[in-house]
């Protein structure tokens, strides 16, 4: 694609995304991409291949594009940085290439009593306690420089993709950033999802001043950086908020096993500062909702129109849209059809979403697709084409 047809398809998309927030009309359903590991296997590599080289990750985003023709996407095979995590020690993910999946294990590199250690110091205890449970004992200096060299290479690519999308193909990427609602810190590197659960039990005044602390230190200035980007279009995609659906991802995993009073008392303080901070800025709000979050609506009803979107998972989205209609969706297209189901019957599913839901929606997959059992490619192709030239 030409530079300059690429910039003009990059502007529509970004009137379009603005429709879709402010729940104004498009001529068309925005398409979007909630691939992972699965474009990978899709191309035909084997995940231990493709995932080691950025050459093979190159060329399954580029294929993954000109394939299905997607309006924007949330993964470019930036998540999984194995070259880094097998120096220092393979970390939690495992690859099963027989299986081609990639999975990642429950562990807990910190422990309930060490709440006060973390916060006297948090950088000194987790390079000293958490970074070394998680790496090698055997670890030397010269592998730790070689990781960090690795870890350069893997962000440098990483951006070269998202460039690429924006530049060569006229896409808008999900987010930029992602200040962590302090759980998350805790669900997914430091405690687990067993350690975590044990302590909303035992260790509360200890995990209260965690969050607080955590969020002071890590999320805030997260938060204040994506605010003084603005917005303008950049050669660095880093400096700035242009190529993206929104600036802010608040990322929902760790509340899956929150109750409402625990959901009010440890993690919706901190998400409703950055969503009270982002009103103030005018800047927009991504949520890619891991299981169910309808039990929490509540919480969300005050939110302005036109400044949020959720990525539903596992809610129903004509549910949601009953119960938030001030709130853009995206997602609802279920994994179990694009994989199971004949293309006749996935685009009719389609056509069931796009004509109930319309306005402020993004047809998306529901799932991270992850596996080769999420999705036929035959499917996913007949849906974005029937969606790309179906007026609603």
């Amino acid at each position: 694609m030409e530079q300059k047809e690429a910039k003009a398809l990059f502007a529509e998309r970004q009137q379009m995304m603005d429709n879709v927030y402010a729940h104004k009309h498009n001529k068309r359903v925005m398409l979007g991409s909630n691939s992972y590991t699965w474009a990978i296997i899709d191309k035909g590599y084997k995940l231990n291949d493709a995932l080691y080289d950025p050459k093979k990750l190159e060329e399954v985003t580029r294929y993954h594009q000109e394939q299905y023709g997607f309006d924007m996407h949330t993964d470019v095979q930036n998540r999984n940085c194995m070259r880094v995590t097998a120096l220092l020690g393979g970390g939690r993910s495992r690859i099963d290439d027989e299986k081609n999946s990639l999975y990642v294990l429950d562990a807990s590199y910190m422990e309930g009593d060490e709440y006060q250690e973390y916060a006297e110091n948090p950088s000194e205890f987790l390079f000293k306690k958490v970074f070394r449970r998680y790496a090698k004992p055997e670890l030397t200096m010269a592998e730790l420089k070689v990781a960090i060299r690795e870890w350069d290479l893997f962000t440098e690519g990483n951006t070269y993709r998202n460039e690429m999308l924006v530049k060569e193909y006229g896409c808008l990427l999900y987010f930029r950033t992602f200040p962590d609602a302090p759980l998350e810190s805790l669900f997914g590197r430091y405690r687990g999802i067993k350690g975590l659960s044990v302590d909303l039990r035992k260790h509360k005044k200890e995990l209260k001043e965690y969050c607080e602390r955590h969020f002071q230190e890590y999320a805030l200035p997260t938060l204040k950086t994506a605010i003084e980007g603005g917005r303008g279009y950049a050669a660095n995609l880093s400096s700035d908020w242009t190529g993206y659906v929104a600036p802010i991802n608040l990322s929902f995993l760790a509340y899956s096993v929150l109750n409402p009073k625990q959901f009010a008392e440890f993690y919706w303080p901190y998400n409703k500062y950055v969503i009270d901070e982002c009103a103030k800025s005018g800047m927009r709000i991504y949520a890619h909702a891991e299981g169910t979050c309808l039990r929490f609506a509540d919480f969300y009803d005050d939110i302005p129109k036109g400044m949020m979107m959720f990525h539903l998972e596992q809610d129903d989205p004509f549910e949601f849209r009953k119960r938030l209609p001030h709130i853009a969706i995206a997602g609802g297209m279920p994994c179990n059809l694009l994989g199971g189901a004949s293309k006749e019957e996935c685009v009719d599913y389609a056509k069931k979403l796009i004509d109930g839901l319309g306005d402020g929606f993004v047809l998306d997959q529901d799932k991270m697709m992850s596996y080769a059992t999420d999705c036929k490619g035959e499917n996913l192709k007949a849906v974005n084409d029937f969606a790309r030239n179906y007026q609603y």
